[in-house]
C-alpha cells in the first residue's frame, strides 16, 4: 500500500498535535497530503421546569449557543494546526465535522490511506475514550497508526520493525497495510510468540513463508519465535520491540470478536493500554 493520503484525528491536546507532527513527518518521507479531522462535539443542554409538564425542555438558544462554543474551540485548534503546517512547510488540509466521534471518524478514513490515532484513556485526549478508539479500529476500513505520548513518536520513516504474525486475517491484512513501512525499513523482525507446547517446526515454516513473501516485496526480514512463559503475548512483543529498539510495531487488530477480547483478554486490548511505541493495527 503507498501512503499518499494521512488523516489525523486531533482535538487540540498537545498528545494530538504531537501526532499531527508525526503525521507532517511522513507526509514529507512519503510524498503524501495530510488531513487533520476536527470532530466538533455540541452539548445538548437541558433545564428542568415545573411548568412544562414537569419535564424537560431544551431551549433553541441553549443548543446554538452550545454549537457557536464548540465553533469557537474548532476555530483555535485550527489556528494552532495550521502553525504547526507553517512550521513543516507541509500544508495541510483542515476537515471539521459535526458528530458522534467514532461514526465520523471511520467515515472520513474511508478516504485517506492511513489514520493517525491516540492511545485510550489519557487524561489529554477527552474525544478518544477506550470505546470509540475500538470502534474505530474495528469500522475504519483503514490501517490506524496509534501513536503514544505527547511528542511526535516518527520524526522518519521507521527503521526497525518488528512485525508480530501468528497466521491470522487480521495478521496478514497487516503487512498488506504496512508495505510503505516495511520497503523502506533497515531491519524487519518477525515474530511469532508461543505458547511452549505449540509445534515449532509449523511455526518456523509459517514465519519463513512470510520472509520469503516480504523477499518478494523487497523487503529483507528475519523470523523470531518466541516462547511467552508466563507473560502475555502483548508483554513479550513490546519487550522484545523495545530491547531492538524498533521504531514501529506492526499487527493485526481482533483476530478474535470483540465480544471474546472483552470478557477473555486479548492482545488488542492489551497492547493498546500497554505499550509505549507507535502501533499500526489492521482489522
Amino acid at each position: 500500500m503507498n501512503i499518499k493520503n494521512i488523516l489525523v484525528a486531533v482535538d487540540g491536546s498537545a498528545v494530538s498535535l504531537a501526532r499531527l507532527e508525526t503525521g507532517l513527518n511522513m507526509a514529507r518521507s512519503y510524498d503524501a497530503s495530510v488531513s487533520a479531522l476536527y470532530v466538533m462535539s455540541v452539548r445538548i443542554p437541558t433545564i428542568t421546569s415545573g411548568g412544562v409538564h414537569g419535564g424537560w425542555f431544551m431551549g433553541d438558544e441553549l443548543l446554538a449557543q452550545s454549537r457557536a462554543e464548540a465553533y469557537e474551540a474548532a476555530q483555535e485548534v485550527k489556528l494552532v494546526c495550521e502553525r504547526l503546517s507553517q512550521q513543516y512547510e507541509t500544508p495541510i488540509e483542515w476537515l471539521q465535522r459535526e458528530g458522534e466521534v467514532s461514526f465520523v471518524t471511520n467515515l472520513e478514513a474511508r478516504y485517506h490511506d492511513i489514520l493517525l490515532l491516540g492511545k485510550p484513556d489519557t487524561v489529554n485526549e477527552p474525544q478518544v475514550h477506550s470505546g470509540e478508539l475500538n470502534s474505530i479500529l474495528l469500522g475504519c476500513g483503514k490501517p490506524c497508526l496509534v501513536i503514544p505520548g505527547a511528542k511526535p513518536r516518527m520524526e522518519q520513516a521507521p527503521r526497525t520493525i518488528v512485525l508480530g504474525w501468528d497466521g491470522s486475517r487480521e495478521s496478514a491484512q497487516s503487512i498488506t497495510y504496512s508495505l510503505s513501512f516495511l520497503v523502506e525499513a533497515e531491519s524487519v523482525m518477525v515474530v511469532t510468540v508461543h505458547k511452549h507446547n505449540e509445534d515449532l517446526k509449523y511455526l518456523t515454516d509459517s514465519n519463513q513463508r512470510i520472509v520469503n513473501f516480504l523477499k518478494g516485496h523487497g523487503v529483507t526480514a528475519s523470523s523470531h519465535l518466541l516462547d511467552k512463559k508466563s507473560n502475555s503475548t502483548t508483554e513479550v512483543l513490546v519487550n522484545y520491540a523495545i530491547e531492538s529498539e524498533s521504531d514501529l510495531l506492526v499487527m493485526g487488530a481482533y483476530g478474535h470478536s470483540r465480544f471474546r477480547e472483552i470478557v477473555l483478554g486479548g492482545a488488542t486490548r492489551d497492547m493498546l493500554t500497554e505499550a509505549t511505541l507507535p502501533v499500526l493495527y489492521a482489522h
